[in-house]
């Protein structure tokens, strides 16, 4: 479906035909006299909790950890890219032996020139 502007699209998300398609129905329960007044009191109590410094943020501490997960993000978008980077190229994981794992293996594999498969590039 294609739509002129943003009203359009909204009328269309909010009739009953969409409703409908998505399992949604347009009706709207009553709330009772007792669901509002604790509804209420549920707000007021939030708000003197806000007030009192219950919700107080340490923006630093706050700022460290989310630099701490965009590092994170970088470092394994980074890991994956390289993974297959050499699956590309023809070099998995699983071909390379491990540098600390035996190093008489590693030692045979430079022997026997499977030291490196990648570029001969130096940087």
């Amino acid at each position: 479906m294609t739509f002129k502007d943003s009203l359009q699209w909204v009328d269309h998300l909010n009739s009953r035909k969409h409703l409908r398609a998505v399992g949604q129905t347009d009706h709207v329960d009553r709330a009772t006299l007792e669901e509002v007044r604790s509804r209420l009191a549920w707000l007021r109590q939030r708000r003197a909790e806000i007030d009192d410094g219950a919700f107080d943020y340490d923006i630093k501490k706050r700022l460290a950890e989310r630099k701490r997960l965009e590092e994170d993000e970088r470092r394994q978008r980074r890991e994956a890219r390289a993974r297959k980077k050499r699956a590309r190229r023809g070099l998995l994981d699983s071909d390379a032996p491990a540098p600390d794992a035996d190093p008489e293996a590693a030692a045979m594999a430079a022997m026997m020139g499977f030291s490196g498969f990648g570029t001969t590039k130096v940087n």
